[in-house]
Formats: C-alpha cells, sequence, structure tokens
C-alpha cells in the first residue's frame, strides 16, 4: 500500500518544480509542465479507478497513445531531428490497428503484448536517440539541458517496466500468478517513482543556469 502512494505521490515532484519555477522556464518547459498537469490528472483518475476495482488497464493504453502522439509532436517542436517520420507514422498506425482490433476482438493479453512490445520499444528508441542527439549538438555539460533529463527518465522507465508488460506475450499463463502480480506492482511502481523525479530535475536546470 505505502509503495503505491509513493507511487502515485510522485508525480507532485515534478509538478511542484515545474509550476514554482514556471515564469524562469524556457519554452520547451513550459510545454513539458502541461504535460505533467495532464499526468496528474491521468493518476488521479487511475487512483480513482483502483479504489472502486474497476479495471484500468484500457486507462493506461489511452495514456500511452496521449505520451505517443505529444512526444511526436513535443520532440518535432523542439527541433530534435531523428529522420524517423515514417517509422513514427508507422508506429502510431500498427498501435492504433492493434487497439481496434483488441477492443473489436477481445483476443486479450498476446495483443496487449503486442501492442505494450510495439509502443515500448518505440519509446526507448526515440529516448535513446534523442540523447545521443543532445551529446552530438548541444555545447556544455548535456545535464545541464533540460530534454536531457526528460529523455533519460524515460529511457530509464520504458526499460525498467518493459519486461513485466511483454513478458505475458512469452507465458501467458503467468498473468494469473500472485508471485508475478506482485512483482509487476513493485516493478511499475519503482519505475514510475524514478520517472518523476526524474522528471523533477528537468526543472531545476533553469535553476542552475541562471
Amino acid at each position: 500500500m505505502w509503495l503505491s502512494v509513493l507511487s502515485s505521490a510522485s508525480i507532485l515532484i515534478p509538478t511542484f518544480l515545474g509550476l514554482n519555477s514556471f515564469k524562469y522556464l524556457f519554452q520547451g518547459q513550459k510545454y513539458f509542465i502541461f504535460y505533467i498537469l495532464l499526468s496528474l490528472v491521468f493518476e488521479i483518475v487511475t487512483d480513482l479507478f483502483y479504489f472502486f476495482d474497476i479495471n484500468n488497464l484500457w486507462l493506461f493504453k489511452l495514456i500511452l497513445v496521449a505520451d505517443l502522439f505529444f512526444f511526436i509532436w513535443y520532440f518535432y517542436k523542439l527541433g530534435i531531428q531523428t529522420n524517423l517520420l515514417k517509422n513514427i507514422l508507422a508506429v502510431v498506425a500498427f498501435d492504433l490497428v492493434i487497439l481496434v482490433l483488441n477492443g473489436l476482438t477481445k483476443i486479450g493479453i498476446r495483443f496487449d503484448s503486442l501492442f505494450f512490445l510495439s509502443i515500448f520499444l518505440f519509446f526507448i528508441i526515440q529516448s535513446a536517440l534523442t540523447m545521443i542527439y543532445i551529446f552530438e549538438n548541444i555545447e556544455g555539460n548535456p545535464t545541464s539541458y533540460f530534454l536531457f533529463w526528460i529523455s533519460f527518465a524515460r529511457l530509464i522507465y520504458f526499460l525498467i517496466i518493459f519486461i513485466i508488460y511483454i513478458f505475458p506475450n512469452i507465458r501467458p499463463d503467468i498473468f494469473n500468478n500472485m508471485f508475478f502480480g506482485k512483482v509487476f506492482y513493485i516493478i511499475n511502481a519503482t519505475g514510475n517513482i524514478i520517472c518523476n523525479i526524474l522528471y523533477g530535475g528537468s526543472f531545476l536546470c533553469i535553476k542552475i543556469n541562471k
């Protein structure tokens, strides 16, 4: 229970840091604080679903699709060129097809795992390429650049949770295993906490530079 509370409350770290220094932020950071606020709303809704024992897996899928569109736009807006436009559009189309098929057919776990596999791999590659771009094109210490912390947070988070979401595709029977359920819960919560802490670091860069 305490880990769940920490996981949910950790979104307040980047929320507070971003709002507290909002007037000093770069434009890219101001875009990102609105993403954090939207994440806060999703976190509250997800917790309400959990409290009332409502299946929220579809909501997590919706969040991932929203993430997909936001970060495609966000990196493009910031001028991060990774030459992945065609691949991005292919991933978007593929994942939307998977969502529709899963909703229509109710095939279940294997479709879920296929969806998570494709979208997580894309986020991992996108974050890694963005970090490479930063190291190659940003003068000075890359860690003083807010986008480094955003990309690093996403890279670490999706690497942490990658296996627990695609493992049911390898072993469908394991999904209902009580031990796996606890491991799933612990890893997901830990990844969420680490991600939000690193997100918070992105809003400290302006203070360091000032």
